[in-house]
């Protein structure tokens, strides 16, 4: 027996394929939200008490732990996505328009989020180059200091801006 998905009626196997693929994209965002997190409370941590303290170590491995699994729900989301016995042709349809338009950048909201990313990613790149090259030592501690800033802005702007109006979207959508 057919179930109806938003007006379009799919078999029962690609509804369950639908219904996976949508909690692994939201599971993925949850993870991509810890890592973001992560990285921002281990910055501050080591600013608060220093690198070789036990709970910039911690945060170090739920960082790296997020990464995995979002690694690993990336490939589940691949899998079901190159698998097209899951879906039929009207349920890849609607799971490409709702992506499709969750994508959708046109909101002035995440067009400021993104030019503030590029900013501060670019002064990241800035700040590793001149970290790392041998005739700019003396400016060694400002950079480091300017790579953690970009690190913890960075990371705000995906927990709070990113990640969140992705998901919201996303949830609308459905």
């Amino acid at each position: 027996m057919p179930v109806a998905v938003r007006n379009v009626a799919v078999a029962p196997l690609a509804a369950h394929g639908c219904l996976a693929l949508i909690c692994a994209g939201f599971l993925w965002l949850l993870n991509t939200w810890l890592f973001s997190a992560g990285v921002a409370t281990a910055v501050t941590a080591r600013f608060a008490c220093g690198a070789g303290c036990p709970a910039v170590l911690v945060l170090a491995a739920v960082s790296l732990a997020a990464t995995a699994l979002a690694l690993a729900i990336a490939s589940t989301i691949a899998m079901f996505l190159l698998s097209h016995c899951v879906m039929d042709a009207g349920a890849r349809a609607q799971m490409a328009a709702v992506t499709r338009e969750a994508l959708d950048g046109g909101s002035i909201v995440v067009f400021l989020g993104r030019l503030a990313f590029a900013a501060f990613v670019s002064l990241g790149i800035l700040a590793f180059v001149v970290k790392v090259c041998p005739s700019l030592r003396r400016w060694e501690r400002i950079s480091s200091v300017a790579l953690d800033a970009a690190a913890l802005c960075a990371s705000a702007l995906c927990c709070f801006v990113f990640i969140p109006t992705f998901a919201i979207r996303m949830w609308r959508r459905l």
